[in-house]
């Protein structure tokens, strides 16, 4: 084929090369499109260059994305067969080696095959975005390698031993904010090329390049704290290549794996990166999240450096602002730290640019940032409303009294007295911990002295409540100043008769008049404030006209109200305000669902099945609050079965827990076998029938059925390998709903990630996803062999192909310094103590002086996901081979048998109904 090849026509022999790639003759397809490059670039440059200067581009736009496209097959092929190979690749072409620097060519013989490699990686990436500079894929893998040699090339954090003083930057930044200890470099690093036009890949000036990969090493790095967002050292060294992703040259040290002291080459590459991912971004045809967190995870781990922070100032205000709409979570995050750094003062100018031209899509975030007990984030948001109020003061005196008003109406005088007593009393009488029932009652107390009742609601409170406690807590004060328990005694008596008063009126609360509670939001009318959620901006915005004159309370623990906002395109917007829970972490897996969706959307075998993934909006309004979009036309999977039993089975909601407490009243403390008996036994009282009876009678026809249960069918597949690599936990019957048009399922509440579920002390799962026999018989005839299997295995296929943009995006959620807490919080969380009331103010009492994971935790969830994604999670590491990734439908089955083991599933918290 090499020598007979049609050159005249390209993407022939491009396709042919791609033929003889698959069919493993690996080294004819790269020596055909050496031979295509070759060819082709004589067309365009007749006349090579001898003096190793830059060649000059095409005149047509054409011949220089055939160029292209056939640079980049032969950088990815050359990068794959090195990694896995672990042989030297083909050599360079001719005009590729004439872009080489002589000062680096003299002792490339000396240098190991591995960076011979990576350069001729490179080189082609390089070239190719020569050829093609409005090409976002060719940035893309730029930007990429070098970011995986940021990985691979930094210094590893050392030991800082109590004698020995840490080096001191030009700016030093508080060491409680640091990430890890910074090391210093033996010389400034020099700034970064500031344009950003192809030319500056090809400078004299650059080095060789690193060996770069991200799955073959490991090495763990334990620091006491993670550096936000998604530390680079969280991602372990890099194997040699990086998976489809590569960059520009660099010099290379003797060895790819060696650290010199001094070492400041991962810097040069980090500017690269900013400078490659801001150029992609600029040529991307739509949204390209992955590349934007990218960019934010160099930004915030080297924006102090100089090379680093000029290539940010050059380059990230050229991008538009709506890149940075999707990313809003992430900069708002760094808004805890001192504004004096110089990487916080880059994200303030661009939360400014947001401000002053897309004011609607940061109003709610910075309004609740404003209000932080946080002195950093306090004063930073403050700074970047003070500029928004120059272009839009009535926004953001509006947003300042709906979100407080809002937060108001979450949570009552009644219900935070109601659980703060609930929590003081727990921690004084259960866990004996006197402090922490005062710092309880102080807070509530000096809140009632600050905070005059402004509405009727509140003041009624006053009036029953208030000499009440304000007696119960003068004797609290008599007992910290004379140690009386007496004293004590009589506070409790008194609290004890208030908490039951406030216990029987709640119980009773259905409704909320916003007259009596919050009659400010009643006279807002006509707002320019955006409905919460909606903003969108390549739509015309839909602003506040009115809210309802009630909310109806969800008799449930934590009470939250379901209201509705009219906009002002007339649509009526249902929310469920939600108080007691920090709505943050959904938010970020909502992100991840949306990227989620988009790649189901661009895959040819997934997007002719409707396997989105139902998305809501969330509004954090306050720490432990916020409005979240209702999911109209669904019913949670226990509502269902509740339902179908008491009017259709006529059996009792809980026969099967009844027939388990009838065999043992504590399983806890019985053997697997034992368990696995009497799990069986409970199975045996009822046929699991239940969903899939609804799923029939709640369809008007036969037609309208079989659509109803296959996309039901299909939500399931796909939702639990999205899940799977989520590490997602919880997955109760009252965390699942079905929709009631479509069928499908949706799932809620996502307080359970990265398998902390699975980790915590009491009660660890053991399945990676909810796949019990009622959802399985709902299934019909085919059970999980028909649709479920083959949509779940392209499912699981799509995710493992785009990997880098998952790991992009669950990178960030792992780091981001707002949620990483939770996941040591989950690990130690009991499933019973969840379903307390007043759980918000238990976990922020918990979680005042909690730790940080730390950062092996942290790399040990990120290296769990990247194995998932590998199809290496099942396989046995003896140290000696590499692992072999399991094919997509033997991974598939070994989660199926996990999941549907009943030995795991005997071992669940009955709250979780393992036999439904």
């Amino acid at each position: 084929m090499c020598a007979k090849a049609p050159y005249d026509k390209p993407l022939l022999v491009l396709a042919l090369a791609k033929q003889l790639y698959q069919d493993e003759q690996k080294d004819a397809a790269i020596r055909a499109l050496e031979e295509l490059a070759n060819h082709w670039n004589k067309r365009i440059n007749p006349i090579p260059h001898s003096t190793g200067k830059e060649m000059v581009p095409p005149s047509t736009k054409e011949p220089g994305r055939i160029c292209a496209k056939v640079l980049l097959k032969l950088g990815e092929w050359t990068e794959h067969k090195a990694r896995n190979a672990n042989i030297l690749p083909a050599g360079e072409l001719s005009f590729v080696q004439q872009q080489v620097s002589p000062p680096y060519r003299t002792s490339r013989d000396n240098r190991p095959p591995e960076t011979i490699a990576f350069e001729n990686t490179i080189n082609f990436y390089q070239q190719a975005a020569k050829y093609d500079p409005d090409w976002h894929k060719v940035w893309h893998k730029l930007a990429s390698t070098h970011f995986y040699a940021v990985c691979r090339e930094r210094p590893h954090p050392r030991i800082i031993h109590q004698k020995e003083k840490p080096p001191v930057l030009s700016k030093q930044v508080p060491a409680s904010k640091r990430a890890m200890p910074v090391i210093k470099p033996a010389s400034p690093p020099p700034p970064a090329q500031k344009s950003p036009q192809p030319a500056a890949f090809h400078s004299s000036t650059n080095t060789e390049p690193l060996s770069v990969d991200c799955n073959s090493c490991e090495v763990y790095i334990d620091c006491p704290v993670p550096p936000p967002l998604g530390s680079l050292i969280g991602l372990g060294p890099m194997p040699n290549f990086s998976s489809p992703s590569p960059a520009q040259p660099y010099h290379h040290h003797p060895s790819p794996l060696a650290f010199p002291s001094g070492n400041t080459m991962y810097l040069e590459h980090a500017a690269q990166a900013v400078t490659c991912f801001s150029k992609a971004l600029m040529t991307s045809p739509g949204s390209r999240l992955e590349d934007t967190l990218r960019l934010m995870q160099l930004w915030f781990d080297f924006g102090e450096h100089d090379s680093v922070y000029y290539a940010l100032s050059d380059n990230i205000f050229d991008l538009p602002v709506t890149t940075w709409l999707e990313a809003i979570p992430q900069l708002m995050a760094r808004l805890d730290c001192p504004h004096d750094q110089r990487s916080v003062q880059l994200v303030l100018r661009v939360l400014g640019e947001i401000a002053k031209h897309r004011p609607q899509a940061i109003i709610y975030a910075l309004t609740v940032a404003s209000r932080s007990s946080d002195e950093h984030r306090s004063k930073n948001a403050h700074m970047v409303l003070d500029k928004m109020m120059e272009y839009h003061s009535k926004l953001v005196g509006e947003a300042k009294l709906v979100t407080e008003e809002l937060v108001r109406c979450a949570i009552l005088w009644h219900e935070q007295w109601h659980d703060a007593l609930d929590d003081a009393s727990r921690v004084y009488f259960h866990d004996n911990n006197v402090q922490a029932m005062f710092d309880a009652l102080r807070n509530m107390n000096e809140m009632m002295q600050k905070g005059a009742p402004t509405t009727m609601k509140e003041h009624s409170f006053q009036q029953t409540y208030s000499a009440d406690l304000k007696e119960a807590g003068q004797y609290v004060i008599a007992f910290e100043s004379s140690g009386n328990v007496k004293d004590l005694n009589q506070a409790w008596e008194i609290y004890c008769a208030v908490f039951k008063k406030l216990r029987d009126q709640l119980a009773t609360l259905n409704s909320l008049d916003l007259v009596y509670v919050s009659p400010n939001l009643v006279s807002a009318k006509d707002l320019e404030l955006v409905v919460p959620g909606t903003y969108d901006p390549s739509a015309p915005i839909v602003s506040i006209q009115s809210f309802s004159s009630k909310m109806s309370v969800i008799t449930s623990k934590q009470r939250p109200r379901k209201m509705m906002i009219r906009g002002s395109n007339g649509l009526d917007y249902q929310f469920l305000l939600k108080g007691h829970e920090d709505p943050r972490q959904d938010e970020r897996v909502m992100q991840l669902f949306g990227l989620v969706n988009t790649l189901l959307a661009n895959n040819s075998e997934t997007c002719r099945r409707n396997l989105t993934i139902q998305r809501y909006s969330i509004v954090a309004l306050s720490k432990d609050s916020g409005l979240i979009g209702w999911v109209p036309n669904c019913d949670t999977l226990h509502t269902l079965v509740k339902e179908y039993r008491e009017k259709k089975a006529k059996i009792p909601l809980s026969i099967e827990h009844k027939t388990l407490q009838k065999l043992t009243q504590d399983t806890e403390r019985l053997t697997t076998m034992q368990k696995l008996q009497c799990f069986e036994s409970a199975l045996a009282a009822t046929q699991g029938e239940d969903l899939r009876q609804v799923l029939w009678l709640k369809s008007p026809s036969s037609e309208v059925w079989f659509d109803r249960r296959t996309n039901y069918t299909r939500s399931v597949a796909c939702m639990s390998m999205v899940g799977y690599i989520l590490g997602l936990g919880d997955r109760h019957p009252s965390n699942l709903m079905l929709d009631r048009l479509t069928g499908k399922i949706v799932h809620i509440d996502f307080g359970d990630c990265f398998e902390v579920a699975m980790l915590r002390e009491k009660f660890p799962e053991r399945v990676p996803f909810r796949l019990t026999r009622m959802l399985i018989n709902a299934m019909e005839v085919t059970g999980l062999d028909g649709v479920f299997n083959y949509t779940a295995e392209r499912v699981l296929k799509m995710l493992r192909t785009n990997q880098e943009s998952l790991l992009a995006v669950l990178e960030a959620f792992v780091y981001d310094p707002v949620i990483n807490w939770r996941l040591v919080e989950g690990m130690k969380k009991d499933p019973k103590a969840k379903k307390e009331p007043g759980g918000g103010r238990a976990h922020v009492i918990a979680t005042v002086n909690a730790v940080l994971p730390s950062t092996s935790t942290t790399d040990s969830i990120m290296e769990t996901i990247k194995r998932k994604l590998d199809g290496t999670e099942f396989a046995q590491n003896d140290g000696s081979n590499p692992l072999e990734a399991l094919a997509v439908a033997d991974q598939l089955a070994l989660l199926v048998e996990q999941a549907t083991s009943s030995t795991n599933l005997c071992q669940s918290y009955i709250g979780w109904c393992p036999f439904w």
